[in-house]
């Protein structure tokens, strides 16, 4: 879901992702915004999961951050 994405992007859908998974399956997200990734809005309702369904987008967000910092 990343490749292909502007920094911007990757962090706008990061945070989508990371609002999702901290709904703890409550509401309904975004599939515009997150297409495929809805698939994970039933580890939200797992505490204990959602740590590490964020594991990836969490790396990715830093990576893209050391990016922009390093211009």
């Amino acid at each position: 879901m990343a490749v292909g994405r502007t920094v911007p992007e990757l962090l706008t859908l990061t945070e989508a992702f990371r609002t999702m998974m901290r709904s703890r399956g409550v509401g309904e997200p975004d599939e515009d915004v997150l297409e495929d990734l809805v698939a994970f809005q039933g580890v939200s309702k797992f505490v204990m999961r959602v740590k590490c369904g964020m594991l990836a987008w969490v790396a990715a967000e830093a990576a893209a951050q050391q990016a922009v910092a390093a211009g």
